[in-house]
């Protein structure tokens, strides 16, 4: 879900860019498009910090996941042999 709205984040951020390069065509415009795309700016950088930190924890759930599976086999030889 997490990844849908970054995803959905991102595109609105490069409709309002487009919308901003039509804007500035106007003189009258420019200042106040530069102001909107430095926001764009910060929010991109902001959204592909998530995503990054996001693959990042998915990657550490894959890594907890194995770490759990190999203790989880090495308690049951352990409760095995000391069953004997």
């Amino acid at each position: 879900m997490t990844g849908e709205l970054l995803n959905k984040g991102i595109g609105a951020t490069r409709t309002i860019n487009d919308i901003v390069l039509t804007l500035s065509k106007k003189k009258e415009n420019v200042a106040l498009c530069r102001r909107i795309q430095d926001c764009l700016s910060t929010i991109t950088d902001i959204l592909q910090e998530s995503l990054v930190d996001m693959v990042k924890l998915e990657d550490m759930k894959e890594q907890i996941k194995v770490i759990n599976n190999t203790l989880d086999e090495h308690l049951k030889r352990v409760e095995k042999f000391d069953l004997k």
